[in-house]
């Protein structure tokens, strides 16, 4: 990694090729965000969320069975020594970290969606190999 400037990096060697880092300054018109530019493809834009710190009840809504009608298996989503946690068959648990309706897990990002009642109704999840693959929360 090779700083350009006091707002820019260079990554020589990541994954996918070189790639540019571009940081904007919280207060700035646009807000801070960090632009990571991979030569001629469209940039990846990440902006900065608050942190996050949800209760136990907090999480209550997010708990449920989500199942995408791309494949069969169903996703759970549970609190566990109050921590999210989401169950794939044939795959040991994973810690879901919120940022609000959108949690960090292993292998990728769920993002959640909300009904126009403000109730969760289903999750969008991305990996390295798919993009907003939608998972529909089931009814109780």
């Amino acid at each position: 990694m090779e700083p350009v400037s006091d707002s820019r990096l260079y990554l020589k060697d990541s994954f996918g090729g070189p790639r540019e880092l571009v940081f904007t300054p919280e207060g700035s018109p646009a807000g801070a965000k960090l632009r990571a530019k991979n030569g001629g493809a469209k940039p990846l834009v990440f902006e900065r969320v608050a942190a996050f710190e949800p209760s136990e009840k907090d999480l209550v809504e997010f708990a449920g069975s989500y199942v995408s009608e791309e494949i069969g298996p169903i996703y759970r989503v549970s609190i566990e020594g109050g921590q999210l946690m989401m169950r794939r068959p044939k795959n040991p648990p994973v810690k879901l970290e919120p940022t609000r309706d959108v949690f960090a897990v292993a292998l990728g990002t769920m993002h959640c969606t909300r009904t126009p009642e403000n109730t969760i109704s289903r999750f969008l999840m991305n990996t390295d190999l798919t993009k907003n693959f939608k998972f529909s929360k089931q009814k109780k």
